[in-house]
């Protein structure tokens, strides 16, 4: 299966990356970093012997990112997979921060997402088999003023995979939507101070390529964080809005 990541160069994508060329899988791997994605390619290539293409473009382009990304997975013959473990933080993130970083953290969380699946739905469509996975947050369970852009937008890309996997019913598109915990990654805020130690991306990404054939809808990583994020949705506000969260 030919597959793009979206968002390969480090953390999860990386692993991500590895997880797939180790199964054999042919990839784009895109980042907006060319050093950083080039270096990840090369490694895989060597260790692995699979073809790997590189896109090194900036989601924030808009119309240039999509045909840019189409370009190269055209050469490759077109993917059946599309990954995005792509994902941004910005300490600032709270109500009144600047404009320009909300649009970035939206951009790159959401708007990305739904125009890079919009953009190729139509050619997976015309795939015998596909599957499209995405990546939320535990920090979507709940609004709170820190990272409020991130876990709105991270919120608004889980309600949107729930539609995709409507959408995908009587055709050959697999739909799967993972929320991970706190991961080992530099995304990992707060994890220093929570109680739960953060996970392994490698974990992770393992788990996301063993189960590729499964309609597994939405699933916890590691699980235990279904409940405490259920839990958390239930608890009265005269109690969450004096939690530091």
């Amino acid at each position: 299966m030919n597959s793009m990541i979206v968002g390969a160069s480090a953390g999860l994508g990386r692993a991500l990356s590895n997880e797939l060329a180790a199964n054999g899988y042919s990839l784009v791997l895109v980042a907006s970093g060319k050093r950083d994605i080039e270096a990840v390619a090369a490694d895989l290539r060597l260790r692995h012997g699979v073809t790997v293409r590189t896109v090194a473009a900036d989601v924030m382009d808009g119309d240039a990112y999509l045909e840019r990304i189409t370009e190269v997975s055209d050469e490759l013959g077109g993917v059946e997979g599309l990954f995005f473990p792509i994902g941004a933080v910005a300490d600032a993130d709270v109500p009144g921060a600047k404009i320009a970083t909300i649009r970035r953290l939206m951009r790159i969380n959401l708007l990305s997402v739904v125009e890079t699946v919009t953009h190729f739905w139509p050619r997976l469509e015309e795939r015998e088999k596909a599957v499209v996975v995405g990546f939320g947050s535990i920090a979507a369970s709940r609004g709170r003023r820190n990272n409020a852009a991130y876990s709105a937008a991270k919120r608004g890309l889980a309600s949107y995979f729930e539609s995709l996997r409507q959408a995908a019913v009587g055709t050959s598109i697999r739909v799967q939507f993972y929320v991970p915990g706190y991961l080992d990654t530099s995304l990992a805020f707060g994890a220093k101070t929570f109680l739960l130690p953060p996970s392994s991306p490698r974990a992770l990404a393992r788990k996301v390529v063993r189960h590729l054939s499964k309609d597994i809808g939405t699933s916890y990583f590691p699980i235990y964080w279904r409940p405490i994020c259920e839990a958390l949705r239930f608890v009265p506000w005269s109690l969450f809005k004096k939690l530091d969260l």
